[in-house]
Formats: C-alpha cells, sequence, structure tokens
C-alpha cells in the first residue's frame, strides 16, 4: 500500500478548510478555535521561513485596505467611519503618501519590534494554549465569549493568501464572502462575487451559516 505524504502547506489547508466548515455546521467553539489555530501556526511559521512577519502583516491589513479606499474615494463601511481612533490611524496611512489608488498590499512593508510580535502572538495563542496545554495551569479558564473563532479564522485565511495569493476554495471564498456580508461590506465585492454574497445576504441571520454550508456542500460535490 502507498503511502501519503502531506506537506506542510497542505496540513494548513486541510486544517482551515475543516475549520470554516465547522464554523458554518456550528460545532463546539474550542473545537473550532483549536483546529484554527493550529493552521494558523502553519501559516504563520510558512510565512517566517518566506521573510515575513504575520505581526507585521496583521497590523498593516487592518488599516491597509481601508487606507486606499479612502485613496480611491471610497466610502468605508459605518463599522469602520464611525470608529474615531481607528479612521485617524487610517487617514494617517491615506495621506503618508506611501499607499495611492493603484498600491497592492505586497507593495508595501511593515515593520514591527520584538516585543509587539512577542506581545502579538500571547494574546492570539492565549485561549489555544490554554486548551492545548493543561500541564501549565490545570485550573485555569476562559468566558466562551473570548473565543472569536471568525476573526482567527479570517487572520488564518489572509495569511493564507499572502503566501499563495488566493483564496482557499470554496471553503476560503464563501468565509470571506460571510464576512464582507456580516461587515455590510457586499457593495466593494466584485463584480463576479456579488450575485453570491447577495445571496448570502438574503438568507435570515439565523440561517446564514447553515446556508453557507449548503453553498460549500455543493462545490465540494460537483
Amino acid at each position: 500500500m502507498a503511502r501519503v505524504y502531506v506537506t506542510r502547506m497542505a496540513a494548513a489547508q486541510r486544517q482551515l478548510r475543516a475549520a470554516i466548515r465547522m464554523y458554518f455546521a456550528e460545532e463546539d467553539e474550542p473545537a473550532i478555535h483549536t483546529v484554527a489555530s493550529a493552521a494558523y501556526g502553519l501559516l504563520k511559521g510558512l510565512k517566517t521561513k518566506d521573510g515575513r512577519n504575520e505581526a507585521a502583516d496583521t497590523h498593516l491589513t487592518n488599516y491597509f485596505y481601508a487606507a486606499r479606499d479612502l485613496q480611491r474615494g471610497k466610502s468605508l463601511p459605518n463599522i469602520f467611519a464611525q470608529d474615531q481612533d481607528y479612521m485617524r490611524i487610517v487617514r494617517k496611512f491615506a495621506n503618508s503618501g506611501l499607499i495611492r489608488p493603484e498600491t497592492q498590499f505586497d507593495e508595501v512593508k511593515a515593520h514591527i519590534s520584538v516585543d509587539a510580535t512577542k506581545d502579538f502572538w500571547n494574546k492570539r495563542n492565549r485561549i489555544a494554549n490554554l486548551l492545548k496545554h493543561a500541564d501549565r495551569d490545570a485550573s485555569s479558564h476562559i468566558p466562551l465569549d473570548d473565543v472569536d473563532n471568525l476573526l482567527l479564522i479570517m487572520q488564518a485565511l489572509g495569511a493564507h493568501v499572502d503566501l499563495m495569493h488566493e483564496n482557499l476554495e470554496p471553503e476560503g471564498e464563501i468565509m470571506w464572502l460571510y464576512w464582507q456580508v456580516k461587515n455590510k461590506a457586499i457593495e466593494d465585492l466584485p463584480k463576479e462575487y456579488q450575485k453570491i454574497g447577495e445571496l448570502i445576504a438574503s438568507a435570515p441571520e439565523e440561517k446564514r451559516h447553515a446556508f453557507c454550508a449548503e453553498i460549500i456542500k455543493e462545490f465540494t460535490s460537483s
């Protein structure tokens, strides 16, 4: 019987795909977090080998696209536009001269200190470490509300796009569309994604996860 070998990238992709399917199936939150964190950890390591700092890229992502939209004369979604502290930083980026309407993400490099990088990963891995290492403090616990699987999955998906320059089809694309719908940014979708974005938006919010799960199932079974 022939052996099947799995690369780290393939493992990360399979874990991330599984985490997305689990998320839309509304499976157990800590289980989803563990699988998504494993994928993100692999992707972080692969980016490091590629000479990129995931913590720095995450901070840059938080502001780059909004700053570029301002340069392009676009209005930002209310969830961002109403955050004064966030918009102050976005305007600073937009007016820095580093970001123009045509600038691509790969053309801008962010730098972050060693301490800031360590702090980022301490916060990002806090819940994953608690779920993984019982020998450190067996009595420790976390509020379930602190488990933000959507943000974790989107950060892992962003790291995958940075490495592979493509979404993780079909799970990654549906997750990205769901994120756009959730943040009321359907109008920002490319024309070829408008229809499916509108379909996801038309589903009642309490049934949207199940609807996205069905779309993924249709794509994977066809």
